[in-house]
């Protein structure tokens, strides 16, 4: 059997190594041929070992792994592998044999277990676990290691012929797995008259992209540069613009302070909600440790499933802010007055009516100031309007402050970063609802997309507290300016500049030379920039996912449309392609937030699509159904 895989960032090496391990297991008489199609080594583009050590995950690195474990519940073999920690500890007893630069030695060596790894580390990681599994191929599996990039395939009556995009000598496969992670997109129209009004005037515009592949040379030192969006590109390039440009953070008790190297540009940011994401709470919690739903547990999801019209809003909403609520509240209670007295709430708050919530907290000495408040949380300024830049910054520097002490309690220990963490830990219980359509096209966009997803991004993924105090560290220098809530940036054809300001801070209007869009698109494969991707869907062999509803609105999803795993491919005439898989990224709308990796001892909906994929390729013996069911049982 001929098979090839599209991609080697971590979903391709995994699936890589699931059908390896399935073949060893249970196929050895028979003959492979495996393709493994890439540009760049094997880890792929974005987590490339050469790119600037400024540039961090957002995971801790004893939650981070490619590999299976017992907690797995796939039907193919485990085969445990080291988690991103367990092979940096490996690797130190022979850390002076390492052919590996020294920023990244260092790193190995005091890598600890909630120490945020660099993007180049995972990408050592990730070439380390793929040669492991090179090293123990059977004499039955032929590898093609092909650094290219796939442009093209055509249908043939038993296999598939590829085209490449330097190589004039296609390849042929029966089975493709499409694991191509992040595409750039087309320019939106209002990017566009940003590119169009830069190259008029000689401006500077970079567009949205992955800030590892941003040249910044051009950004003069001192010169203003308009930040446009305040999520994780953002402390990417403020990074990138400052430490990345010789400047030192030094913290003299216990203050952390911003010492300029005078190669810095003076960065002037923005966004919507006008403030950073919430730091995230300093790990308290075991690699496999996750909250256990009270509230969106398995009978309920069950119920929910079997209703028509779902609504995320109306039907899912409720019980994600009793999950957040029951745990924000039982560790101020325990802070307050010991664990005996939270178990007792705890006991009692899952099993009352929730209208008696109110009376249940003031019973158990709850004041109602440390009511948990949705909206100040997502919308800390409330109704404020700001007398100046000077006004919101001393607003902004007294709420940094809190959310760096808050953040430094812990995600067990501060009752605000314990709740939203629970944000994180029940996305799989959201995923069964919402996936393949699950609840009605309205909802999908304007509750879960529009609404729900940012949200969950500003309140749960937000950068390590290290980030926030340098962001803060950075203000106080005078090298960072955020301009307030309800920022826009807008092109000034009289200064033949661009422009930022916020409709909430008085006097906040900047001008710049350059502006960087630091804001992720949107998984829209009508607009990528993949070659591939477009000739697939002109040929028919894919198409976009669509929620339709009884009043014939249609959503269009952006994403691949796929089965339920293993993930096969559906065409334009909605006939399911049993040959064509795709996994991840591509496959946003399908899935909800694909993007994020797995993680070890909570068994990981990755590896479970993952060997589902592998399994279905090599017609090992396979139920289609809900991976994602399995994560909660």
């Amino acid at each position: 059997m001929k098979i090839a895989i599209v991609g080697l960032g971590p979903r391709g090496i995994s699936v890589f190594e699931r059908i390896v391990s399935n073949i060893l297991s249970e196929l050895k008489s028979e003959s492979y041929e495996i393709s493994l199609v890439d540009p760049h080594p094997p880890g792929g583009a974005v987590w490339r070992t050469d790119q600037s050590p400024q540039l961090l995950m957002n995971t801790v690195a004893s939650q981070i792994t490619l590999f299976t474990d017992d907690s797995v519940q796939c039907r193919g073999p485990i085969v445990n592998g080291p988690s991103l920690l367990e092979w940096a500890n490996e690797l130190r007893d022979k850390i002076d044999t390492l052919d590996m630069p020294t920023v990244i030695t260092e790193e190995i060596y005091s890598l600890e277990p909630n120490s945020y790894p660099t993007r180049a580390l995972y990408g050592y990681y990730l070439k380390d676990s793929f040669n492991t599994i090179l090293e123990e191929l059977p004499s039955n599996i032929k590898i093609n290691l092909i650094q290219d990039t796939l442009i093209d395939l055509y249908p043939n009556n038993e296999d598939y012929t590829l085209f490449l995009n330097k190589s004039l000598t296609p390849i042929k496969a029966e089975k493709v797995i499409f694991t191509t992670g992040h595409s750039d997109q087309k320019l939106t129209s209002a990017e566009e008259h940003f590119f169009e009004f830069a190259n008029s005037n000689n401006l500077n515009y970079f567009p949205p992209s992955n800030p590892a592949d941003v040249n910044l040379d051009s950004i003069e030192p001192k010169t203003p540069v308009i930040i446009r969006g305040l999520g994780l590109n953002f402390f990417d390039y403020m990074s990138l613009l400052t430490s990345g440009r010789d400047g030192k953070f030094e913290e003299i008790n216990d203050k952390l302070n911003y010492i300029p190297s005078g190669k810095e540009p003076l960065l002037i940011a923005g966004s919507r909600r006008g403030l950073p994401y919430h730091s995230r709470g300093q790990n308290q919690k075991g690699s496999s440790e996750r909250h256990i739903p009270l509230f969106l547990k398995n009978e309920v999801i069950e119920q929910l499933k079997h209703k028509n019209n779902l609504s995320f809003k109306k039907e899912i909403w409720p019980f994600v802010k009793l999950e957040v609520k029951s745990i924000y509240y039982t560790t101020l209670i325990r802070n307050l007055y010991g664990i005996e007295k939270s178990c007792q709430f705890l006991y009692e708050f899952v099993n009352c009516a929730i209208e008696y919530h109110k009376d249940l907290l003031i019973n158990f000495g709850v004041k109602s100031e440390l009511f948990f408040d949705w909206h100040k949380i997502s919308c800390p300024y409330g109704d404020k309007k700001f007398n100046s830049i000077t006004d919101f910054h001393n607003w902004l520097d007294t709420y940094l402050h809190n959310d760096i002490n808050e953040a430094n309690l812990g995600n067990k220990n501060s009752p605000l970063k314990a709740a939203l963490d629970v944000l994180r830990d029940i996305r799989n219980e959201i995923r069964i609802l919402v996936d393949h359509g699950g609840i009605n096209a309205e909802s999908y966009k304007e509750e879960l997309r529009n609404w729900y997803t940012p949200l969950n991004a500003f309140l749960s993924i937000g950068p390590p507290v290290q980030r926030i105090k340098e962001l803060r560290a950075l203000i106080r220098a005078g090298i960072l300016v955020l301009v307030g809530p309800e920022a826009t940036v807008a092109t000034s054809p009289i200064n033949k500049d661009f422009k930022i300001s916020s409709n909430r801070v008085k006097d906040s209007i900047f001008h710049a030379k350059n502006l960087i869009d630091a804001r992720l698109p949107s998984v829209n494969i009508n607009q990528s920039k993949n070659i591939l991707i477009s000739n697939m869907l002109k040929a028919g062999l894919a198409s976009e996912f669509k929620i339709a509803t009884n009043n014939n609105y249609i959503f269009e999803s952006g994403g691949l449309a796929v089965t339920p795993p293993p993930n096969r491919l559906i065409d334009k005439n909605g006939k399911v392609n049993p040959n064509l898989y795709s996994f991840g990224i591509p496959t946003e709308g399908v899935h909800w937030v694909t993007a994020a990796g797995a993680r070890p001892g909570v068994n990981s909906v990755t590896l479970l699509e993952s060997d589902s994929i592998a399994r279905d390729v090599l017609g090992c013996n396979i139920t289609i159904n809900n991976v994602y069911k399995q994560t909660i049982s």
